[in-house]
């Protein structure tokens, strides 16, 4: 019997493997040819792979700096609390006010967290 043919059926799992294939090729063709999609898939890429590259570096510094994989261990909670406790209500509020506004709010707001962060330069007993 041939592996590539499908007794139940009598297709062959490989001409059916290449016809999915060929749909998802179009449908990605079809994603690709709206034009600012392009650059915002290159930019979450670059994003993606520069959160990877941070998060390697933290958990290095956290072993090195911490007690081994107790600061690992730890550093990755603290890394992974505020996401757990802002995602639920953060659903809520996309789902109840979507748009635009309110990603350039959550970016305004990280920028001033960011930029709180030099007075803790300026002013050292905070």
């Amino acid at each position: 019997m041939d592996p590539s043919t499908d007794a139940a059926s009598g297709t062959g799992l490989v001409a059916r493997l290449s016809a999915a294939a060929r749909r998802t090729g179009r449908q990605y063709q079809q994603i690709g040819a709206v034009p600012g999609t392009r650059r915002l898939l290159l930019a979450a890429t670059g994003s993606y792979i520069g959160d990877r590259f941070n998060t390697i570096a933290l958990i290095a510094l956290s072993y090195k700096l911490g007690d081994g994989a107790l600061g690992v261990g730890v550093m990755l909670a603290l890394f992974m609390l505020p996401r757990s406790l802002i995602q639920a209500p953060a659903g809520a509020l996309v789902d109840r006010h979507p748009g635009p506004q309110l990603l350039i709010l959550s970016h305004i707001l990280l920028a001033a967290l960011g930029a709180s962060f030099v007075l803790l330069d300026i002013i050292p007993n905070i």
